[in-house]
């Protein structure tokens, strides 16, 4: 197990000495802790003004649904060079965020400006997917660098969740939206650095014939279509966890304790992540995930079904990080199985699936909550993940039984060619003496007659 870990993170370790990689991956970090420390001032705002906790989920929502235009934004920017548009969302974004600066913004004002501020963000997040595997030097080096890229999500929301926290604890909200601002812009200036390359889609490709070739791979595809189910039924479920936890941690009485309870539940994700096998077969990576994530959402349903405290709120969030370590898995089958020109329609279109998965959960799970208890309603939330987890193991499991019995029955006919079958000789009664052949009879040459003298 060590040395398997070892190599795993010395390919981590080998992916980030790539110049271009490591300006993308750091890029990726500022950018994505940005959002996490953003989201949790405005989360904290919302309920601090209002008191319901579907004013704090509420965020969420708005922070994911401009992803629903994302499939026609992105077939229309996919001809545009991905270094410039990146480095042109990000510095959008920055300027959007720090509007929310504006003293004494109504709630829905604040929500407006989020919505519109994830505009960007849902062409900048499709476009990153799909160009990335194009800077990487080999094959090898691509897979590395997708599970990389994917731990980093969560390593960056674990650390978000920490200096959000602390800054919410020590200097408020405000601070928390410019640290997002600022993560923006540093996010920009080092994607300067990116080499350009070609736009990913050729100009004469239309952005609904970009669209439709994505919808044909994701029907035609049976495990890239079980990839983005599972991913996005998990992500979605999972958002009741990370859009509750302030509420959640102040209904026991420890709301100081909300940062460090999504930084468990990232950590978790970012170090299983990573030491998860990534070199086997898509069809093995798809049975691993779905394993992972039964196990995980079990251990969370049980552990938010407990009454609200410290222990269980750990072991809770635990489970939730161990249902999100798959990601990494399932992101490296759904590149395997798509073409380069349709990258982007693809991500487009998961994300629309995922983000409104994501902001209806969150909602839902906060409209539940205050019905019920937050524990009771995350734990409920679960349920969809562990189900269609185990949905997805069982097809794989037929799938492979029924591969096992094709290859056996193609073996066969080739040991028949090999050992051709013998047919029994009929043994006949000896002929009649005037029946029988002549024995064939060699006679030895006859020797000469030397002469002889007299």
């Amino acid at each position: 197990m060590r040395s398997a870990v070892a190599g795993r993170l010395h390919r981590a370790i080998v992916v980030s000495r790539d110049r271009t990689l490591r300006r993308f991956w750091v890029s990726q970090m500022v950018s994505e802790m940005g959002d996490w420390i953003g989201l949790l001032g405005i989360a904290a705002l919302l309920y601090k003004n209002t008191g319901l906790a579907i004013a704090a989920s509420a965020s969420l929502a708005a922070l994911y649904l401009p992803y629903l235009f994302a499939p026609l934004l992105v077939g229309w920017t996919a001809k545009i060079p991905p270094r410039r548009l990146l480095i042109v969302a990000d510095f959008l974004r920055a300027g959007l965020i720090l509007l929310l600066l504006v003293p004494d913004l109504p709630a829905w004002s604040l929500l407006g400006l989020v919505f519109l501020a994830s505009v960007p963000t849902s062409v900048y997040e499709a476009t990153r997917a799909a160009a990335v595997p194009e800077y990487a030097p080999d094959e090898e080096t691509r897979e590395d660098a997708l599970v990389l890229f994917q731990s980093t999500q969560q390593a960056a929301s674990m650390l978000g969740f920490l200096v959000g926290g602390a800054a919410l604890a020590l200097v408020g909200f405000g601070a928390a939206i410019g640290l997002n601002a600022i993560s923006f812009l540093v996010s920009g200036l080092l994607l300067l650095g990116v080499p350009r390359i070609d736009p990913l889609a050729e100009v004469t490709e239309s952005a609904r014939g970009l669209l439709r070739s994505g919808v044909r791979a994701l029907v035609g595809r049976p495990l890239l279509r079980r990839s983005v189910i599972l991913s996005v039924v998990s992500a979605s479920t999972i958002m009741a966890g990370e859009s509750l936890v302030v509420v959640y941690a102040t209904d026991f009485g420890h709301p100081g304790i909300a940062g460090p309870l999504a930084a468990a539940m990232a950590f978790v994700a970012a170090s299983l992540g990573l030491i998860l096998p990534r070199r086997r077969s898509s069809a093995d990576l798809m049975r691993l995930s779905a394993i992972t994530m039964v196990g995980g959402g079990l251990l969370a349903i049980l552990a938010f079904g407990l009454p609200g405290s410290i222990a269980p709120a750990i072991v809770g969030y635990i489970g939730l990080g161990i249902i999100s370590a798959p990601g990494a898995l399932t992101y490296v089958v759904a590149v395997r199985e798509m073409a380069p020109s349709i990258r982007a329609s693809v991500f487009a279109l998961v994300q629309v699936v995922l983000m409104g998965g994501q902001a209806v959960v969150a909602v839902l799970a906060g409209s539940l909550a205050d019905r019920t208890s937050v524990g009771a309603s995350i734990a409920i939330w679960q349920i969809p993940t562990v189900m269609v987890a185990a949905w997805v193991l069982a097809a794989s499991l037929v799938a492979y039984a029924v591969a096992a019995v094709a290859r056996r029955r193609a073996r066969a006919p080739r040991r028949d060619r090999a050992a051709p079958q013998q047919v029994p000789v009929r043994r006949q009664s000896p002929a009649p003496s005037s029946e029988r052949p002549a024995s064939r009879v060699v006679r030895e040459p006859e020797k000469p007659v030397l002469p002889t003298r007299n």
